[in-house]
């Protein structure tokens, strides 16, 4: 395995073939039961190592069955529900709530599976069949709007899937998915004053390309940040932090960043910093906020994945999202035309949760 300098934050350079693509990253756990679903977005992937040895995130919410008196009830509404008899009454799909998001992702993905664009293969590597599509024409995902969503009022879905375009989603999808949808969202959250000039903290597991400029960065920037260079804070952990884990250098395999997407990376950052260290690269502290902190998690490598606007006079936040989506325009999308289309690759799933 090859690392990058002891004193830059970095991990092995992966030799694994490329993933079929686009390639599945979401990561949840949805239980639903009679009176109550229970959703749960995580980092982890579905393996022991991610669970046992390193850090993760996971998002929880769990939301009752909708009762009949509550039909006419807005989602934004306080009112606790009535303990009547459950029936089958749903929010709308078009309603704004972190439910009808939950729906919406279900539905994109029935739609890509029940009419798969002619380039889509599946794992084993053959082209989906008419069997195939039959089967996701079948799926329900309804009942996901039978739950009252009322309680989860400061969370979102925010999600990304292949547009039908060859990838690209367009017009009135334009902002449904991957860091347009951040932007839509932050359009209407007007942030406290003092986060005017509070970092974006951008902590992830994998660096994917960030093209050979900052074009993309910025980009990305926008969308969270709005208008302006807000200073950044990259998190990643360093070759000695990789090392010293709970695993040791096997950690560094999921963790993967190639020398390539490294250096671009380092050009993104001194072009969007103009040379000022308006841009920083960050090690992995554990979370505690100093190395070796009360968590005792510096030596479990991140898995997590993590994008907040954080006040340092206060130590507080403005918003956070937990996702799946590591720093890569296959998952959270690239502007094309002008603005004009947005070009996803990936399948992702994750939640911002404002502060109030």
């Amino acid at each position: 395995r090859k690392f990058l300098s002891k004193n830059s934050p970095g991990t092995h350079s992966s030799t694994q073939k490329s993933l079929p693509k686009p390639r599945r990253q979401s990561k949840m756990v949805i239980v639903r039961k009679r009176d109550e679903l229970a959703v749960h977005v995580v980092t982890a992937n579905f393996i022991f190592a991610d669970w046992n040895n390193k850090t993760n995130g996971v998002w929880s919410g769990h939301f009752p069955v909708r009762h009949s008196s509550e039909a006419t009830v807005q989602a934004s509404s306080s009112t606790a529900p009535t303990a009547t008899k459950p029936t089958r009454e749903t929010h709308g799909a078009n309603e704004e709530h972190i439910g009808a998001d939950l729906y919406r992702y279900y539905q994109a993905l029935q739609a890509l599976g029940s009419s798969p664009p002619t380039s889509f293969r599946l794992s084993s590597g053959r082209a989906p069949t008419a069997a195939d599509a039959a089967g996701w024409s079948r799926l329900r995902f309804d009942w996901i709007l039978h739950y009252d969503f009322r309680s989860a009022h400061t969370a979102r879905i925010v999600a990304s899937v292949p547009g039908r375009s060859a990838g690209r989603h367009k017009a009135n999808d334009l902002e449904k998915w991957g860091h347009m949808r951040v932007r839509a969202l932050l359009a209407k959250h007007p942030l406290p004053p003092k986060f005017d000039d509070a970092p974006l903290v951008m902590q992830f597991s994998s660096l994917s390309s960030v093209g050979t400029d900052d074009k993309w960065l910025r980009e990305l920037v926008a969308s969270f940040c709005g208008d302006g260079r807000c200073p950044l804070r990259i998190v990643f952990p360093t070759e000695d932090q990789v090392r010293d884990s709970l695993e040791g250098w096997p950690a560094g395999a999921s963790i993967p960043c190639t020398d390539e997407n490294a250096c671009k990376l380092s050009n993104a950052i001194r072009q969007y910093g103009g040379g000022t260290a308006l841009a920083q690269m960050c090690k992995w502290d554990g979370g505690d906020g100093v190395v070796g902190g009360a968590s005792g998690r510096e030596r479990a490598m991140p898995h997590i994945k993590t994008f907040a606007r954080f006040c340092d006079s206060d130590r507080s936040l403005a918003w956070v999202v937990l996702t799946s989506s590591n720093l890569s325009q296959a998952a959270w999308g690239k502007l094309e035309k002008g603005g004009q289309q947005l070009y996803i690759k990936s399948y992702e799933v994750g939640v911002i949760t404002f502060s109030s």
